[in-house]
């Protein structure tokens, strides 16, 4: 099976930003918490579940 092509992700903080969301997204401390969440799961978990692999570009919400 050939792979595709990874899906083209929003950044959160683009989202929040438009739709007048939460300031916390902005902050140091998301930013310290986002850059320690992507050293720890440097790939895209939405790919790996349609077993795709590629890198993380965003954190998001996970809903399980």
């Amino acid at each position: 099976m050939m792979p595709t092509k990874a899906p083209t992700h929003r950044p959160h903080a683009t989202i929040a930003k438009q739709d007048g969301g939460d300031p916390f997204y902005g902050s140091l401390e998301w930013k310290r918490m986002r850059t320690s969440y992507r050293i720890r799961h440097p790939l895209c978990a939405e790919c790996m579940r349609n077993g795709i692999v590629t890198a993380a570009t965003v954190v998001d919400h996970i809903t399980p």
